[in-house]
């Protein structure tokens, strides 16, 4: 039997809402009223909290926003002024709801501890705005430039398919 698009869009949608069913019920005053018998109360917070992901989800995927992975967590990049951040790893639920929805996801605890200075040299990312060239550590540049030197220094990008190519990453990273 093979699938069709509209069965692989309901598979990810299965997917990505028990993502953020699971994110949901971790919370701890979620727990505490389950705890208490107020089951209703707590399923009513919990779709909630889903259907605040999914805005956020919704915006970061629209405006080009992207997830940076490092040693203190994470933070999902919504837009210039806009972040949401967390502790937790590339298996936590936001990044695996980012990888579903193909948001990219820029992991730097792959980055060898001998060339973290190098990575903190680098430009913060600009989402709606970046400055002129030459870009500097206190300077705004384009996600692409920003992740070809972080993958140079062996940080792991995840994007989805055709995202970004090959070329085009080795071409950033060899600029000044």
């Amino acid at each position: 039997m093979s699938t069709t698009p509209a069965d692989s869009s309901t598979a990810a949608k299965v997917r990505l809402y028990r993502i953020l069913d699971e994110d949901a019920r971790r919370w701890w005053y979620h727990k505490e009223l389950r705890r208490h018998g107020a089951v209703a109360e707590a399923r009513k917070r919990e779709r909630a909290s889903i259907r605040h992901s999914l805005d956020t989800l919704r915006e970061a995927l629209a405006g080009g926003g992207h997830l940076a992975i490092g040693r203190g967590g994470w933070t999902l990049h919504v837009s210039d002024n806009r972040r949401v951040e967390h502790y937790g790893g590339i298996t936590a639920p936001t990044p695996r709801a980012c990888l579903l929805l193909g948001i990219p996801v820029l992991d730097s605890t792959t980055v060898p501890d001998d060339r973290l200075v190098d990575l903190i040299r680098l430009p913060m990312v600009g989402i709606q705005r970046t400055g002129a060239r030459p870009w500097g550590s206190l300077s705004f540049a384009p996600f692409g430039y920003v992740a070809a030197r972080q993958v140079a220094l062996g940080a792991t990008l995840y994007v989805p398919d055709g995202w970004m190519d090959p070329e085009f990453l080795a071409e950033q990273s060899a600029a000044p």
